[in-house]
């Protein structure tokens, strides 16, 4: 063991040291693609886990809850229907959940609860920081006054007693602090970012007359069951029963494939990372080969000269993994905030919070980081302890060695293409496009596999030419490229995968960006366009009334108005979209791209004055829909047929979007 550790010390840290600015580059090369790695996996992690935590935290002791399945909300009428459950002694309260935005800058996003406030503490747990008795707490039930949360306040710089503005709707309405929540329980919920009013305050200030959101109850764990089937069947088809926790589980399910597709970028950073630690111990067997056969000649053993090069590799491999985690902590605080706006942006409001970590996470990037970088080296290892002691001597051997071999590893190359073209072509697995990640690697693989037999080629070609052209000198340089085809081979395909990936990534996002600004140029076409202020900061902040849509008809020089209804609702299991406008505008002013090539107009004039609809593209994809299907909606006047007139470009939503005429609208809704 001694002399093993002897060995190290001399034949591989004297080896890093005297090739200081290799190794340099490949620990970067390593803390690079591990710190990316981490910093992503804690930006998904931290961004889903303060959703489910905001759930949990809202939810309270609820277990069950009855919410609306065909609009944004709930009339208060089916309270009634639910007074049987008193003498059941199952504890309910109805409830409003409303996504708000401040007025003052910076313009934050926060959840509003409306809540029943004495019965109200059966169900969520908050503190204001006041005694009971003591007079502060009847504040909360005059009009405008609100519990907001400490993280809000700080921001905001709100006191108890002091007053801010909130867009709510079309209007800025002004409120009054009635109390600052802690920072525990209901107050930790929305990263903090959460107001409570009294219910029926909070319904005179959002103009929701008796609509409420939804009704939570508290059943006992063995009555669950039970308790559910009772009241679907004393619910109308506007309404639903589920657990609290399916909310959360239904936005996971939308953000799996972002979140799929971010780990997976961030992997390529890691496989950059391995080519550079296949290149360095390329090199370092290469220029140890007369070193590797004198050990081999005085007995060294060919385990010993394996795990000189496998400890090298687990060196560079512990190195640039310990700085990737560091790196990776320090970039996180980024990620999460730019993965906290696409989720808040596409899929559900949820402010950026604390970065989540937990110390498996780290371990798991750290042991991912040293474990490839070891796999990366085996190669280069094996090589080493292939080498018998006369044949070291002669150092054209390894170059000699790559040239034979070359056409084999092309023809594992091209194997691995084609497998990789087999694999594009195939479902995905659970909703998890599993063989398009085995493609993309393969691809990579496949390539690299190529290069030494695409170099000779193109080498052998290029010295006469370059010859002809630019002199002796270059003709030189390309036949010295040539003789070291091994290294050359290994430092041209690490090149390629990350100028490949940078290429590959760069088409993608300005391909991208044209297609979405085509489609922006294309579809939206008004001269103006009017909209709740909160609705840039949040795209479930308010709604226009319709007195101010009667006003702007009324302005001289406007030719159409197309006043756009949209809401949230659940087809076959899953979160969509329901919207409604003007047809005749859209026919007339408007020019969708529809999927198969159509005309707007034509395929518009289609839906006037029919139970029918356009989908989008993400919709029609999700659900798998054609033009000429019915889908089936529930209104609450009960369910309703419409057909699919066509399936039209969208970039808007990830749950997609149902479209039908606004009388369509009016008749069932």
């Amino acid at each position: 063991m001694r002399a093993f550790v002897a060995l190290i010390f001399q034949f591989i840290l004297r080896g890093l040291v005297r090739n200081k600015v290799r190794s340099i580059i490949t620990v970067l090369g390593i803390a690079l693609g591990v710190a990316v790695m981490l910093a992503i996996n804690l930006a998904n992690s931290s961004a889903l886990s303060k959703f489910s935590e905001s759930i949990d935290l809202v939810s309270g002791k609820t277990t069950l809850s009855i919410v609306a399945r065909t609009d944004a909300d709930l009339s208060q009428s089916v309270l009634q229907k639910l007074s049987w459950l008193y003498d059941e002694e199952i504890k309910f309260t109805p409830v409003i959940d409303q996504i708000i935005v401040s007025a003052k800058p910076p313009n934050e996003v926060a959840q509003l609860l409306g809540v029943d406030i004495f019965a109200d503490k059966q169900f969520r747990q908050f503190n204001t920081g006041f005694a009971p008795d003591g007079g502060g707490g009847f504040e909360i039930f005059r009009r405008g006054r609100v519990f907001v949360g400490s993280e809000l306040a700080r921001r905001q710089n709100l006191k108890a007693g002091g007053t801010f503005n909130l867009f709510i709707n079309d209007k800025e309405v002004p409120c009054t602090v009635a109390g600052v929540l802690s920072g525990e329980g209901l107050g930790k919920a929305f990263a903090g970012n959460i107001v409570i009013m009294d219910i029926s305050c909070a319904q005179d200030l959002l103009n929701m007359g008796d609509r409420i959101t939804r009704i939570d109850l508290i059943v006992p764990p063995d009555r669950i069951d039970e308790v559910s089937k009772r009241i679907a069947k004393d619910l109308p088809p506007s309404a639903a029963v589920e657990r609290p926790q399916r909310r959360g589980e239904q936005v996971e399910k939308m953000l799996r494939s972002f979140q799929y597709n971010l780990t997976a970028l961030s992997l390529i950073a890691l496989l950059v990372g391995m080519f550079l630690i296949y290149n360095t111990m390329s090199i370092s067997v290469i220029r140890r080969r007369w070193e590797i056969g004198t050990m081999r000649a005085l007995g060294a053993s060919v385990n010993t000269v394996f795990l000189l090069f496998i400890s090298e590799a687990a060196i560079l491999g512990v190195l640039g993994s310990a700085l990737g985690v560091a790196g990776g902590l320090f970039f996180a605080r980024f990620t999460v905030a730019a993965v906290s706006r696409t989720v808040q942006a596409l899929y559900a409001d949820q402010p950026s919070g604390a970065i989540i970590v937990e110390p498996s996470t780290l371990l798991i990037a750290f042991a991912a980081g040293t474990a490839l970088t070891i796999f990366a080296a085996m190669a280069p290892a094996f090589e080493a302890v292939s080498i018998p002691p006369a044949e070291a001597a002669r150092r054209s051997s390894y170059e000699q060695k790559i040239q034979r071999q070359s056409p084999v590893l092309a023809g594992i190359g091209v194997l691995l293409l084609i497998i990789a073209l087999v694999a594009s072509f195939q479902e995905a697995v659970g909703g998890f496009p599993i063989y398009g990640y085995v493609a993309a690697a393969l691809s990579v693989f496949g390539f690299a596999a190529m290069t030494p037999l695409l170099l000779d080629f193109i080498l052998r070609m290029l010295a006469p030419l370059l010859a002809q052209t630019i002199g002796t000198e270059a003709r030189l340089a390309a036949l010295s490229l040539h003789g070291a085809l091994g290294r050359t081979s290994v430092a041209v395909a690490s090149l390629m995968v990350g100028i490949a990936m940078m290429v590959s990534l760069a088409v993608m996002i300005g391909s991208f960006r044209n297609t979405v600004n085509t489609w922006v140029n294309q579809t939206l076409r008004a001269d103006l366009w009017l909209e709740p202020a909160g609705r840039n900061i949040s795209n479930r902040a308010g709604r226009l009334t319709p007195e101010v849509v009667s006003t702007i008809r009324k302005v001289a020089g406007i030719d159409a108005v197309d006043a756009f209804i949209e809401f949230p609702i659940e087809y076959n299991g899953l979160p969509a979209n329901f919207g409604a406008g003007e047809i005749d505008v859209m026919i007339k002013h408007g020019n969708l791209s529809f999927v198969n090539g159509e005309p707007s107009s034509t395929v518009l004039r289609r839906v006037v004055g029919k139970d029918a609809g356009i989908v989008s593209e993400s919709f029609a994809l999700r659900h798998k829909v054609s033009p000429g299907d019915l889908l089936t909606l529930q209104s609450p006047s009960g369910p309703f047929p419409v057909r699919v007139e066509g399936v039209y470009y969208d970039y808007s939503s990830d749950s997609g979007f149902i479209i039908v005429p606004r009388e369509t609208f009016a008749k069932h809704y």
